[in-house]
């Protein structure tokens, strides 16, 4: 019997199999798959942002339009009440005043939906399939 024809005893010498290929695949991947995850940790944290903003501007929009319920109700009342007295224009222009607040919160709470959220993240995952589309064996 030669000696070439003898295999190595195990955890000796140098191996560049299929074993090998594949623990370098599977760390790599892990590798990959971390930053990827990383990457979307980033971008929770920044979307947590936005929407928190989202969420005070709809608490304030509501208040705001509590508000302006409330003063453009007592403005109708005292004007039915005291026709021609000044200060209840008073009260329409604060009540107004506060239609105007409810509008801006309206469009800046749209402004920040409409933002995309992980963006970054999404477009590393295009980049990830369309190179395993173009993948070949």
């Amino acid at each position: 019997m030669s000696a070439a024809a003898v295999p190595p005893p195990e955890g000796r010498g140098e191996t560049h199999g299929l074993i090998d290929a594949i623990t370098h695949l599977c760390g790599s991947l892990g590798r990959h798959i971390h930053a990827l995850s990383s990457l979307a940790g980033v971008e929770a944290k920044e979307a947590a942002g936005v929407y928190l903003r989202v969420i005070i501007a709809v608490v304030a929009g509501l208040v705001l339009a509590l508000f302006a319920y409330l003063l453009i109700l007592l403005f109708v009342a005292f004007l039915l009440a005291l026709l021609g007295v000044s200060w209840l224009w008073i009260t329409l222009g604060l009540g107004l005043l506060h239609v105007g607040g409810i509008i801006g919160c309206y469009v800046f709470i749209r402004g920040q939906v409409r933002k995309p959220v992980f963006a970054i993240t999404q477009e590393e995952l295009r980049k990830d399939f369309a190179s395993l589309k173009s993948f070949r064996l």
